[in-house]
């Protein structure tokens, strides 16, 4: 009697106004993630994996917050904003009660002066061009200006932030999500110091005290095992932030973090691989969630290197790979091999294949070039991360043995840490290069423009004075039937070129429990831990 009674408070209490929040106030809410690596620097301008970007949007907040399952902007700390008719000038409203995590007040300023530190030539911001639709702020960062105040963005006062535009951008908002956009000011970029401070000890605990606004703030970390976030009570929302904690575990052995999840020793695993031979108790469960992602992976070419000059030895490369063998042995079966470079994002827009795998046209086309049994090509060395050191790198198995088997092309893995990574992607030391090919928005034209002459992530620096022009086209362009037309157009003249070969598009792949909710599928792998929460 006195079990059934407690059953019939329960549910009476759900029946009542404000359910949510006294149904999972008798759940513990302490979510445990399982991380493919480790966060290595706590500076939002600094990160570059998706599973990074995670923890700063938990423990930092921009001017807007996605939502959860549309991805449409929501007021995050500016709590209301106007537009311009021409849709060139943004004013923000900051919220009043929107505090750092020390108890002092998130300013207009605060985001000028982020904007300004990303800017700088001295500073090497992971994604620049996410400032690059604002005015001036391109010639700033090339430092064809050199007065910051031509920037179009200004502090009105500590409540009131004014952006201006190059010109109108439809994905702005979205845009301002990037953590690159999150603010900063001198006391925080100074906090965020202890956590890249040399470590003595690799078994220790360490409490971190870095300044944050978000609804979590940094709590402790155990290098190399786990970070603890715990909520932030200052956070302006934090009423509605029902987890109390979350936990994110490096776990870069994908068959550990998998059996980690069956002994509910964690309720989240981003999967690197898909293969149901190793989740499949998670799919009869139906606790395996997929996203496909607006995403193509591929391998760029280093075009100042005189042998990837010639488009027919790119093309040859690009056609010797079986990418249906590549998924299959990388156990991505829920990846759909690439062809061309848009992923599907518009069922009005034409996704289909534009070239094929042809062994035969491959050798036709080395040998046209000159590349026969008696004159090899020259080694190529591709280089990579050690984030690659998974499910990419089985992939780049396969590419090797397809180039040599086809092309008789000996190809190396330069498989490097982060810092040594980014240092030789900047010199452009690589023959062929890992690229993904996305964006923050699913909009196509960001990744077409990935490949104009002076981008900033042309990384294999190929030029084409047409292709940029039509580019340029692209971007004047209001009306969304034309825009897929000279998409298309532009996309044909890319494959005809191929300064990358295209390999898969990319999706997401998570173990999630049952009772979580809050976390949906996406095509942009955002996951706003404030929404999130736990049902019984």
């Amino acid at each position: 009697m006195k079990n059934t009674w407690l059953f019939f408070v329960i549910i009476s209490l759900c029946m009542l106004p404000g359910c949510k929040k006294k149904e999972v106030d008798i759940v513990q809410q302490n979510l445990r993630i399982s991380s493919p690596n480790e966060l290595l620097n706590a500076d939002p301008q600094q990160v570059y994996s998706s599973s990074d970007r995670k923890i700063m949007q938990a423990v930092f907040e921009g001017l807007v917050v996605p939502d959860p399952e549309t991805m449409k902007p929501l007021p995050g700390v500016a709590e209301r904003w106007n537009i311009s008719p021409d849709k060139k000038i943004y004013e923000f409203f900051l919220r009043d009660n929107a505090i750092w995590s020390d108890g002092t007040p998130v300013t207009a300023g605060d985001f000028v002066y982020a904007v300004k530190r990303a800017l700088s030539s001295k500073f090497a911001c992971a994604a620049v061009d996410v400032f690059f639709p604002v005015l001036n702020a391109k010639a700033f960062f090339n430092r064809k200006i050199r007065n910051f105040s031509m920037v179009g963005i200004r502090a009105v006062n500590s409540r009131t932030l004014i952006i201006e535009l190059e010109k109108s951008d439809p994905y702005f908002l979205i845009t301002l999500m990037h953590q690159c956009w999150f603010p900063l000011n001198d006391r925080v970029v100074a906090s965020l110091e202890e956590y890249t401070r040399p470590l003595d000890d690799f078994s220790s605990v360490f409490k971190l005290k870095i300044i944050s606004n978000g609804p979590f703030a940094f709590a402790e970390r155990r290098p190399g095992i786990s970070l603890f976030l715990k909520k932030n009570p200052k956070y302006w929302d934090a009423d509605n932030v029902l987890l109390s904690s979350v936990t994110f575990f490096a776990k870069n052995n994908q068959t550990v973090a998998v059996k980690d999840f069956l002994e509910r020793q964690v309720d989240i695993v981003e999967l690197q691989r898909d293969d149901e031979s190793m989740i499949g108790d998670c799919l009869r469960d139906k606790e395996l969630m997929l996203s496909p992602a607006f995403e193509c992976f591929g391998l760029a070419f280093n075009v100042t290197n005189p042998v990837f000059q010639n488009k027919n030895i790119r093309l040859a490369l690009a056609m010797a790979i079986d990418r249906e063998k590549l998924l299959a042995r990388m156990g991505k079966n829920r990846t759909f091999a690439a062809y061309n470079f848009i992923p599907a994002y518009d069922k009005k827009y034409d996704n289909a294949p534009l070239f094929k795998q042809d062994v035969q046209l491959a050798r036709k086309l080395f040998e046209e070039a000159g590349y026969n049994s008696t004159t090899k090509f020259p080694p190529v060395r591709i280089l990579c991360n050690t984030l690659d050191a998974g499910s990419y790198a089985i992939a780049l198995e396969q590419i090797k043995e397809d180039w040599k088997n086809v092309l008789g092309v000996d190809t190396s893995i330069d498989n490097r840490g982060f810092d040594s990574f980014f240092a030789h992607r900047k010199k452009t030391s690589f023959d062929m290069i890992k690229v993904s090919l996305g964006g923050l928005h699913c909009n196509p034209a960001f990744i077409m423009h990935i490949f104009m002459s002076q981008d900033s992530y042309n990384y294999g620096k190929w030029a084409d004075p047409t292709y940029d022009e039509m580019i340029k086209r692209i971007e004047k362009t209001t009306s969304k039937k034309k825009l897929r037309r000279l998409t298309k157009e532009a996309e044909l003249y890319l494959v005809d070129e191929m300064p990358a070969i295209p390999l898969f598009f990319n999706s997401h792949s998570f173990l999630v429990r049952k009772r979580m909710r809050g976390w949906f599928p996406n095509p942009m792998n955002m996951h706003p831990l404030k929404f999130v929460y736990f049902a019984y």
